[in-house]
């Protein structure tokens, strides 16, 4: 495959209830700040949340992951990820700890592990499609699935 492909990021329910939590409280601040009659206090502090918060929409809502079949990069929006070829193995991770520090949306994710010790978490839709064509073009990956029905569909049985 040399075509450039584009896998959506996987998005967790607690990334929705934090977002409805966040624009709840603004929206309660504002109405608070309105009926108070004392707007005009508030106003800086909401522009600033409200910014924010519009950062955090774009920055979920536009979460991907492009494979560059061509110059085999995979790519995290318009940041440079990682080389295919430096890929050495792929486990599935869905450890609330390490989820502490991982740039991803969900708990669902995938531990690329890469050069000698280097790892990034990633978190596609579609697990599967996209390890199928990660494979197509390294197919000596080695690849650590916990779930039974991703396993049983990258091991061949005997």
């Amino acid at each position: 495959m040399s075509d450039t492909v584009i896998y959506r990021a996987k998005i967790g329910l607690w990334v929705y209830l934090n977002l409805f939590i966040i624009v709840f409280n603004l929206l309660t601040t504002g109405c608070i700040a309105v009926s108070d009659g004392r707007w005009w206090q508030w106003f800086p502090f909401m522009i600033m949340v409200f910014c924010g918060v519009s950062l955090l929409l774009q920055l979920v809502f536009l979460a991907y992951y492009t494979i560059d079949g061509k110059n085999k990069w995979i790519r995290s929006g318009p940041c440079r990820l990682l080389e295919i070829e430096k890929i050495r193995k792929i486990t599935e991770n869905s450890d609330l700890i390490s989820s502490l520090t991982s740039p991803t949306w969900s708990l669902d994710r995938l531990e690329i592990t890469y050069n000698k010790y280097d790892t990034v978490c990633i978190s596609p839709k579609e697990k599967a499609k996209f390890l199928r064509h990660l494979l197509s073009i390294k197919p000596d990956i080695e690849l650590k699935l916990k779930s039974k029905a991703m396993f049983e569909e990258f091991v061949p049985q005997k």
